[in-house]
C-alpha cells in the first residue's frame, strides 16, 4: 500500500480569484508551488506550478489541472 498526501494554503484576493501554496508527496519525494484558482464554491478551476523539493526528486516538475463540482 502507497501513502501520497496533498495540502494546499490559499488566500482569497476576490470572489472568484485565490492565489495558493500547494504541497504534495508520498514517502520520498514530495513538491511544492504555486497556486491560482477561479470559481465559486460549487464550481472552480486551480492550477498549480509544482517544483522538486529535494534532490532525491529528481529535476521532474509538475503541473496540476484540478476542476471541482459541487454537488
Amino acid at each position: 500500500m502507497e501513502f501520497e498526501y496533498a495540502v494546499a494554503f490559499g488566500y482569497g484576493l476576490h470572489p472568484l480569484l485565490s492565489l495558493g501554496l500547494e504541497t504534495k508527496g508520498n514517502e520520498e519525494p514530495f513538491y511544492w508551488g504555486p497556486t491560482i484558482s477561479h470559481g465559486k464554491p460549487d464550481l472552480w478551476v486551480a492550477l498549480g506550478f509544482l517544483y522538486p523539493g529535494s534532490a532525491d526528486a529528481g529535476a521532474d516538475r509538475l503541473m496540476r489541472f484540478i476542476i471541482g463540482v459541487g454537488l
